[in-house]
């Protein structure tokens, strides 16, 4: 028995089929078809936008090529970004209430998103949790760390350990973008590049990639979830992660 012989359902042989499958069409078609079912669509950049009620200087190319950058990259990352907005309903109510009780503005709860995805990680470099923290800074805010209890894996606890770092960052540097960005690079690590550039505006300072992207990671993800449907994202109520009571 050969393949081409071989029907035991009186269907369509396999070599009959494959042909068909994999029938290439003509150039034209191919361009046609293409046009008519596929599009990926540059994105809309915002008029005008704030980190923490700092207003962010789209007016300037690199600024605004970098927005767009982690916008194309969340949006089209859709796997990525749908679990995040699933994740959202499940977390933000918890960091919002904390983030309120401590004055802090309301959009650091995008901080944990881009740190872990929400997601009680642990970094290659071993950084631990939803905010990320290293085991010296965990204890150094409160938390306890050791061979049987790490709080750093407790959402609660580990935002309001969060909160304290942040406000003693506002007062050293009176900027929130400037907190923000020297949650994830370190105080010593932002201090010595204000210092060697002489400058003390984020968006004008030369930072390692991962810091340069930070607030541009924030702020598409505060674009995105604001309004998930204009860029794609359809999600029913009964998709999104419940909340766990406490």
């Amino acid at each position: 028995m050969t393949i081409d012989n071989w029907n035991p359902s009186g269907k369509k042989s396999y070599r009959k089929l494959t042909d068909e499958w994999f029938k290439k069409p003509n150039a034209e078609s191919f361009k046609k078809q293409f046009k008519e079912k596929y599009a990926v669509f540059a994105l809309d950049i915002p008029a005008s936008l704030e980190f923490a009620g700092e207003s962010v200087p789209l007016e300037n190319f690199d600024t605004r090529e970098s927005l767009d950058r982690e916008l194309l990259i969340n949006t089209y990352w859709q796997s990525q970004t749908i679990l995040f907005i699933k994740r959202v309903n499940r977390y933000f109510p918890v960091i919002e209430l904390i983030l309120e009780k401590h004055g802090i503005p309301d959009d650091f709860k995008y901080l944990p998103l881009v740190e872990s995805g929400l997601m009680n990680e642990v970094s290659p470099a071993g950084a631990v949790g939803y905010w990320q923290f290293m085991e010296g800074t965990a204890r150094d805010y409160g938390l306890e760390v050791n061979s049987e209890v790490d709080e750093r894996y407790h959402i609660e606890k580990s935002t309001e350990a969060a909160c304290k770092y942040l406000l003693e960052s506002y007062e050293k540097y009176g900027n929130w973008t400037m907190v923000a960005a020297s949650y994830n690079n370190g105080r010593k690590g932002l201090e010595k590049q204000i210092t060697r550039q002489k400058e003390n505006e984020y968006y004008n300072l030369l930072l390692n990639e991962e810091t340069a992207r930070y607030l541009f990671r924030i702020l598409a993800f505060k674009t995105i979830l604001n309004d998930p449907e204009k860029y794609g994202f359809m999600v029913r109520d009964n998709d999104l992660y419940p909340v766990i009571p406490s």
